[in-house]
């Protein structure tokens, strides 16, 4: 018999049948080198897709990887956040541990500061005693008992702080008549070692407070800075003074020059107007 002839096996075509209609078989032929006659088939089937009941297309099959690989990150940025938490707790934690040693650290290492400076005038009467045998000659008992009673005087005079004096004060009482400020009542205090000079104007600054200066900061006629009272120094006379306003002072209908100081006669009440504000001015 000739080697390497081939033949087909009636049982291999009813297989190779049964395989097609499952849509996936595979005919292999051996041939036995021995004889010439062998023929052997093998088929190999491919195992169905796990858990489906058909076989998978292209776009299932990249679908369910697309799935898997979303629920993978899912659970792994959710373990990720869990010990992003876990972490940021911990480093709190020694953050305000460490917070806590400073702080007592800085408060061992601070100081008392004393209620009160010590003061050699409040030392016992009976200390005082035992020093005089060394530093002064004996006196007689009535002197030594003289000596304690006036000594406690000095530090009670110690301790009441000196007040301060202001000096001589004037009082200017303003009234307003008309204008914005119609009703209303000012009062400015001139002294003769704090202020001689109180300020008049729109303006609501330090100096314009009162009873040392005059706000007038809702009559749209009065300017900033409008006017000056001053107390003189010289002739003990007060003196007003229009700062070059937009609209002017008048003192008893008389209209004042810019920059010059008019003498105010408070023998009787003052009539002044300054913007739409007519004001009474009484010592």
């Amino acid at each position: 018999m000739v080697r390497g002839s081939k033949r087909k096996n009636p049982g291999t075509r009813q297989s190779s049948a049964a395989s097609s209609k499952r849509g996936s078989a595979m005919l292999t032929d051996v041939t036995d080198a021995s004889d010439g006659e062998g023929d052997v088939i093998v088929i190999d089937e491919e195992p169905a897709t796990p858990g489906k009941g058909k076989t998978q297309t292209v776009i299932e099959f990249l679908e369910n990887e697309r799935d898997e690989a979303i629920k993978k990150i899912q659970e792994n940025g959710a373990k990720a956040i869990e010990q992003f938490r876990a972490e940021a707790a911990q480093a709190k934690e020694r953050l305000l541990a460490s917070l806590n040693e400073t702080r007592e650290e800085l408060v061992q290492d601070e100081e008392p500061i004393p209620s009160e400076p010590p003061q050699a005038s409040r030392v016992p009467s009976s200390s005082v005693d035992d020093k005089e045998p060394i530093t002064q000659p004996p006196s007689p008992p009535q002197a030594a008992q003289t000596s304690r009673r006036k000594a406690p005087v000095p530090a009670v005079i110690a301790d009441v702080p000196p007040r301060r004096s202001y000096g001589e004060q004037k009082t200017i009482y303003i009234a307003c008549t008309s204008g914005v400020y119609k009703g209303q009542k000012f009062t400015l205090i001139l002294s003769s070692d704090a202020n001689r000079l109180c300020h008049i104007g729109r303006s609501s600054g330090k100096k314009y407070k009162a009873p040392h200066g005059l706000s007038l900061p809702k009559d749209p006629e009065i300017s900033t800075t409008h006017a000056e009272i001053r107390w003189s120094e010289k002739d003990d006379n007060i003196y007003i003074t229009d700062q070059n306003s937009t609209n002017g002072t008048k003192i008893n209908g008389r209209n004042l020059k810019p920059r010059i100081a008019v003498r105010l006669d408070f023998s009787k009440p003052i009539r002044a107007t300054l913007g739409s504000s007519d004001l009474t001015l009484t010592l």
